[in-house]
């Protein structure tokens, strides 16, 4: 090999490494306290239950704390099992139900031969969170927030589906913005996984509408 296509190898591995750190630091950024907007409203209402329903603002209280560690324990180890991904995200979606009662309906399924399938920490949170904020939280009569894999060849295939407001069309003359959290799962997923991997989010085409995020990995992967 020539000293110059051992350069030419040499950077890009560095630029894939510079890349791969930069994501994982940008999660660690996104994720340094826990979403302000979410904070402020769970307080608040945790604020007005602990005179009106002591029991429920323990039951919220008892969740926010475990969401709280979570996003401690993932910022120190930069991948953990599904098992643990679906946890805090139960932890997440409990919290908010207390606030949005029965305008938020949860489904969570996650078979047993994946609850062991490790992926970069907090990857699917962002998605979560995008369906709750745009999706159902600004929907008068709310609806229901579903997160399931299953293993398809080889691969996990993650769905978050809303059944919110739904993507709204951008005029012809407006550029299309990839949302922050959305750009961040794609990218780590490049990072770990290269072309193999995949995020994309699609206008739901039931009755039901809304929006559904599809992550694609493979089950093997190296999520370190």
């Amino acid at each position: 090999m020539s000293l110059a296509n051992r350069h030419v190898i040499e950077s890009a591995l560095h630029a894939e490494t510079a890349r791969r750190v930069a994501a994982e630091f940008r999660l660690k950024v996104l994720h340094s306290q826990f979403d302000p907007h979410t904070l402020f409203n769970t307080l608040s209402t945790l604020s007005a239950l602990i005179a009106s329903d002591p029991a429920a603002a323990d039951t919220m209280l008892m969740h926010l704390v475990a969401c709280l560690r979570g996003s401690t324990s993932c910022q120190a180890s930069p991948s953990h099992t599904l098992a643990d991904e679906f946890t805090r995200i139960n932890h997440y979606l409990a919290i908010l139900q207390v606030r949005m009662a029965d305008r938020l309906q949860c489904e969570l399924y996650l078979p047993d031969e994946l609850a062991d399938v490790r992926l970069p920490a907090m990857l699917l949170q962002p998605l979560v969170e995008n369906a709750i904020t745009h999706g159902l939280e600004t929907k008068i009569e709310g609806g229901t927030l579903s997160v399931s894999a299953e293993l398809e060849e080889g691969f996990v295939v993650i769905t978050v589906r809303d059944t919110g407001l739904g993507i709204k069309p951008k005029p012809r003359d407006e550029s299309t913005q990839v949302p922050t959290g959305l750009a961040l799962v794609a990218e780590r997923l490049a990072s770990r996984y290269g072309a193999s991997a995949s995020c994309r989010v699609v206008a739901a085409e039931d009755s039901a509408g809304g929006t559904t995020a599809i992550v694609r990995f493979p089950a093997m992967g190296p999520a370190r």
